[in-house]
């Protein structure tokens, strides 16, 4: 597969990680971000292709953009999650011919909740976008997350600053703005911080909101 020519790092990985990834006890992953077509098309389907023989599903991403729009709902315990993903326009977005990230669209994200929302009793969304090694959001991006609360999410939690973040409650809903890395290998460290993380663990705690609570980690050798 070719690199794409484009500015800043092209990223890659191993397909077979995710074996190892789905035994980790993760079922879904978010593929809505800047470097899904780092490797162009043939990139981004072979990933998806990966994902399905690892049992590992996907949200955020696709073969064009209606199927990037592909909100999943999952049936937890008693209740039914529906997970978004959403990525920041950048050098990756779907089109309606060509593959790549669902984008952040306001509009197309409003028309979505109103169709669907009976399908779930929680929309949690997760959003790639932010400042790189910065730990809290910009007015803009406070603006939008809140926007995504106001019209229907209970969760909204963003990657794509690489270093832990803060968070807020807003309207009983909760948005965290970064979480870190999990897993991220460099040599070179561009940022202090870039192992350190948390994970969000969300839980019903009424019939319209979610408790959230954090667990620290630190990504070893």
């Amino acid at each position: 597969v070719t690199p794409i020519l484009k500015e800043g790092p092209i990223l890659s990985t191993r397909d077979d990680i995710l074996p190892g990834i789905r035994k980790a006890g993760v079922g879904l992953v978010n593929l809505a971000n800047n470097h899904i077509l780092d490797h162009g098309e043939e990139g981004l389907y072979n990933t998806l292709r990966s994902c399905k023989e690892a049992g590992v599903q996907w949200i955020g991403a696709g073969s064009d953009l209606k199927s990037a729009w592909n909100v999943t709902v999952q049936r937890i315990r008693d209740s039914r999650i529906a997970f978004m993903g959403l990525a920041e326009h950048e050098f990756s977005i779907a089109t309606n011919k060509t593959g790549g990230a669902c984008p952040l669209d306001l509009i197309d994200y409003v028309r979505k909740v109103q169709s669907e929302e009976f399908t779930w009793d929680y929309l949690v969304v997760l959003l790639h976008g932010g400042n790189e090694f910065y730990p809290y959001p910009s007015p803009r991006l406070q603006k939008v997350c809140r926007f995504l609360v106001e019209q229907g999410a209970h969760a909204v939690i963003c990657q794509h600053s690489h270093v832990p973040g803060c968070y807020e409650k807003y309207r009983n809903s909760i948005i965290v703005y970064g979480q870190g890395n999990l897993l991220f290998n460099k040599t070179e460290l561009p940022h202090p911080d870039w192992h350190k993380g948390f994970l969000v663990t969300l839980s019903p705690e009424s019939s319209s909101s979610l408790k959230a609570e954090f667990v620290p980690y630190y990504q070893s050798n």
